[in-house]
């Protein structure tokens, strides 16, 4: 394994996030919100928590 390996890695696993922002589904249940910050200016993210019904919480 080279040292780049881990980077690409966590490139693929940073694209699969981004890409599930926009997924239908996410975007029908509200899950998605546009946060101003001060630095590095506007981004998207999780507007709450999720949660399992069925799984006891930590």
């Amino acid at each position: 394994m080279g040292p780049l390996a881990a980077f690409e890695y966590k490139g693929r696993l940073l694209a699969l996030v981004a890409s599930m922002i926009d997924f239908p589904q996410v975007l029908q249940e509200d899950m998605i919100a546009t946060y101003a910050h001060t630095t590095v200016g506007s981004y998207r993210g999780f507007n709450r928590a999720m949660t399992f019904g069925r799984t006891p919480g930590p």
